[in-house]
């Protein structure tokens, strides 16, 4: 079993500490497990030329191809964002824009998901829900199956990390991935 996470975190930060925490879990169990930091990637913004509808190929040349084609090959994905202004970041919004080469013909239609974000305590708990609904509204776009969402309170790096119960929590998530 392949699980796949994407971390929309432009740092290395909580949101990358949770994902990697659900992949130990994961890998606890036998999972094969990878990560992809989008900050390491070369993802350009979507040119909105809809080439992608009439081919299922973006034009655009960049990582973008890759990581689609790591999507496809995972058995279950895991998307996580840090909270900015109420929704995911920048970088994570042009990946979920650039899926679309896959949303012709349902691709990704049944996939597995597991949903995280992360913001800090000024920010509120409704401001990170309004993150996790952004991603949760994006997988429902391409009609995949979010089996869960973890939301985490952070301000500081490395914050989340101290939080014995939510580590265990993800740790628990990832171990419950794997069939």
């Amino acid at each position: 079993m392949k699980i796949l996470a994407i971390c929309g975190s432009p740092r290395k930060g909580n949101t990358e500490t949770i994902l990697r925490k659900i992949l130990e879990g994961a890998a606890h169990k036998g999972a094969v497990i990878e990560i992809i930091l989008l900050r390491d990637k070369n993802i350009r913004h979507c040119l909105g030329d809809m080439e992608c509808d009439k081919s299922g190929k973006c034009t655009t040349r960049d990582d973008m191809k890759e990581i689609l084609d790591q999507m496809l090959g995972a058995d279950v994905l895991v998307f996580g964002s840090p909270t900015y202004f109420d929704t995911v970041t920048g970088m994570f919004k042009d990946f979920m824009d650039r899926t679309h080469p896959l949303y012709p013909g349902r691709k990704l239609k049944g996939k597995p998901v597991v949903i995280v974000a992360v913001g800090g305590e000024e920010l509120g708990k409704n401001s990170i829900e309004d993150a996790a609904k952004c991603i949760k509204k994006f997988c429902g776009i391409h009609e995949m199956k979010v089996l869960k969402t973890i939301l985490g309170s952070a301000e500081k790096i490395g914050e989340i990390a101290k939080d014995i119960q939510k580590m265990k929590e993800c740790f628990d998530a990832g171990e419950s991935l794997v069939k």
